[in-house]
């Protein structure tokens, strides 16, 4: 209710500032922009650290400078195994305070799980995340010696499912196509603040997050029997 109350009186363009206090990342704000506030005004407050998701959903724009992170949800299922495993499965996932229910045919429904944008402090392929998937894919219970580890078999699952949200969101080129427009005669990119300019921007987070964790599972990932890398071709060809 208080996004809501808080969008209803944000005023549609309005310039905004990004603030930042200097303990560590505990109290952040927007305010307007060289706006004067006479004692006794309302001046709207709540918007505290955020995702881009969830300021262009929540209060109706999106930041695009440092503080913001893009967010990717996944939810994914785990195959009915045995009643021992699935029961150790949910445990572990409850154990981990990552939400799962069990379906009617057995099946596991887990999730969300999350892709946040990465950073040499949480990796965009997180633990949470890359734990859990590990998990989906026990076919039997681990001893308290082995570890629980992701495999080919659920790293496959989790590059199928990112490509598909790829495909989902279809053709991109109106993204660049508003950006390109947006810029032109202006001096800085992003300034003018438009219901459209500010979904470009979201979805361009959302493929560039997409994009950029296809490509670390990618490093996870054999090389597939007969295909060799550019750097092994060159290097036989000057042999």
């Amino acid at each position: 209710m208080v996004p809501f109350l808080d969008l209803l009186n944000h005023v549609h363009g309005e310039t905004v500032m990004w603030e930042l206090a200097s303990d560590e990342k505990k109290h952040v704000l927007f305010s307007n922009k060289d706006k004067e506030h006479k004692e006794g005004d309302e001046v709207f407050n709540n918007y505290g650290y955020k995702t881009v998701e969830e300021l262009f959903l929540s209060h109706g724009f999106c930041g695009t400078g440092t503080g913001h992170k893009d967010v990717v949800a996944l939810r994914v299922g785990s195959p009915a195994v045995s009643k021992e495993v699935d029961e150790a499965k949910v445990a572990i996932l409850r154990d981990m305070e990552v939400p799962v229910a069990v379906r009617p045919n057995g099946n596991l429904s887990v999730g969300p799980l999350y892709l946040v944008t990465g950073s040499a402090e949480e990796p965009i392929l997180n633990q949470e995340l890359l734990l859990s998937m590990a998990v989906c894919g026990m076919a039997h219970i681990p001893t308290d010696e082995e570890p629980i580890e992701i495999g080919i078999d659920e790293l496959d699952v989790l590059k199928a499912q990112l490509g598909h949200k790829l495909e989902i969101l279809g053709d991109l080129s109106w993204i660049l196509e508003t950006l390109n427009s947006n810029v032109k005669g202006e001096s800085t990119p992003h300034t003018h603040h438009t219901r459209k300019v500010q979904a470009a921007l979201y979805v361009k987070g959302q493929v560039d997050l997409l994009n950029e964790a296809l490509g670390e599972i990618v490093k996870f990932l054999p090389v597939p029997d007969g295909e060799e890398s550019e750097e092994e071709e060159e290097h036989e060809e000057g042999v």
